[in-house]
């Protein structure tokens, strides 16, 4: 998997004309073959400004492609080119980082599911403990996926 992180920085007052430009050009990129994310991201509302934050004239496009070859397809892309042209004149700078994963480091959704999702043998004790408790009595025992009350039953 490649990363791509671009640092685009409009001249005074026209970055808003970019973006809707990105936003034109988008729905065509992420139908290119190996395309996995393309994303323009602003400097997060409601932090102050610090030496970290790029600006109000400055967004950065998050991208993941399936492989090079994919994002070098891209860069060669019919409408890339269009949508340069369209902008050249709007753009004061672009900074374009093509980066890959560290080698042994799993995919993070795989791992966050894992947190996410009791485990089988977690859901068969808060069944066994749920069928045991007397009806609306409460429940000494609680689901270890749960602090205060059991995944699997209706009641706290």
């Amino acid at each position: 998997m490649i990363h791509v992180v671009a640092v685009i920085t409009a001249k005074p007052g026209q970055r808003s004309q970019v973006l809707a430009a990105f936003a034109a050009n988008r729905p065509a990129v992420l139908e290119e073959q190996g395309c996995i994310e393309y994303n323009a991201t602003l400097d997060a509302a409601g932090l102050p400004p610090s030496r970290g934050s790029f600006g109000h004239d400055t967004f950065v496009v998050i991208e993941k492609w399936e492989s090079l070859a994919a994002l070098q397809a891209h860069a060669a892309a019919p409408h890339m080119k269009a949508y340069g042209e369209k902008t050249k004149e709007w753009l004061e700078s672009r900074l374009i980082h093509v980066l890959e994963p560290v080698a042994g480091q799993s995919d993070g959704r795989r791992a966050l599911k894992r947190k996410t999702r009791p485990s089988r043998r977690v859901l068969r004790r808060c069944q066994r403990l749920t069928s045991r408790r007397p009806p609306l009595a409460p429940s000494r025992a609680f689901c270890s996926s749960s602090p205060t009350r059991c995944h699997t039953s209706s009641r706290p």
